[in-house]
């Protein structure tokens, strides 16, 4: 938001971002289109990345801001985001990533990405809730987020969580030093689950078969409403999602999934499992038989 009423003085009221931001982000564009900007989504491909060429074709001079996540929630899929901000740059447009869903996965290098702005949560690899980071480039002039004081450079009004912020830099320096071993550990989780349930038929990844973030798989269960097997699982003691957490009361089919070309149909028989480093590889093994036995039950009604 700030960006945006930033390059609004300038005469630039077009925002660009794209169709599988997290809702945090179109939520924020919402507002922004009720102030009177103009907002685009980019397209994305089935894998769900960004298509670089549309986002090429979008772009204005009245362009103020571009906004692409690195990493998506519900899939797991990355995206080229060092390309995409290159793409705002050369256009004279502010480039900001949503990097939470990375953070855990991979190091993060601001110049490297090449973003104006860029954006942590704390709670992702394991640190207090309810804090989190907006890096914003040396030089980039935003606009007052939270008025109400002179904080932070007067951009966010309020006295500052220390102990939340103390837990922040711990975890994330904790989490830094086992990355790598963590990652192989969620990866092997995710190959054992889809080995797990390689005996059912008609089981389809959404996003990227190899190649995204290890700890998230969205599958396609045909014939099976996702409320219906969510329900059933977490009887049994297993838990997963129909998309956002942040999102879990919506009944709508999810919006990434659709803008991947899924239909409602196939949306609403999607789930996304996700690993973490506690999970035991028992854990994990359960957890693929109870899948297919609930499967085969409510295939069979």
């Amino acid at each position: 938001l700030g960006g945006a009423y930033a390059g609004k003085k300038q005469g630039k009221t077009h925002i660009l971002l794209s169709a599988i931001e997290h809702h945090a982000a179109l939520y924020a564009a919402e507002r922004l289109q009720a102030d009177g900007f103009e907002v685009e989504y980019i397209p994305v491909d089935e894998r769900g990345r960004v298509c670089e060429e549309e986002l090429a074709g979008m772009l204005r001079p009245t362009t103020a801001l571009v906004a692409v996540m690195a990493a998506n929630n519900e899939t797991g899929t990355l995206q080229p985001v060092q390309r995409l901000a290159q793409l705002a740059k050369d256009n004279g447009s502010l480039f900001f990533t949503d990097a939470v869903q990375l953070a855990p996965y991979a190091p993060i290098d601001v110049k490297a990405l090449g973003a104006d702005m860029l954006s942590l949560s704390s709670h992702k690899f394991y640190g207090p809730k309810g804090c989190g980071v907006l890096y914003i480039r040396r030089g980039v002039k935003i606009e007052k987020l939270i008025g109400g004081g002179d904080q932070q450079k007067g951009l966010r009004g309020g006295t500052l969580n220390v102990p939340a912020i103390v837990g922040f830099s711990s975890a994330y320096s904790k989490n830094a030093e086992g990355m790598y071993e963590t990652n192989a550990r969620l990866a092997a989780h995710r190959q054992a689950f889809l080995q797990g349930v390689s005996a059912l038929d008609g089981v389809h990844i959404n996003g990227e078969k190899d190649g995204g973030l290890p700890a998230i798989l969205n599958l396609r269960i045909d014939g099976v409403q996702n409320t219906a097997l969510l329900y059933a699982m977490d009887l049994q003691g297993v838990q997963f999602s129909a998309g956002a957490a942040c999102a879990a009361s919506s009944t709508k089919p999810s919006h990434v999934l659709k803008a991947m070309g899924l239909t409602d149909e196939e949306a609403k028989t999607s789930v996304r499992i996700s690993f973490g480093k506690s999970n035991t590889d028992e854990q994990i093994a359960f957890a693929a038989k109870k899948f297919v036995q609930t499967v085969r039950k409510l295939r069979a009604k």
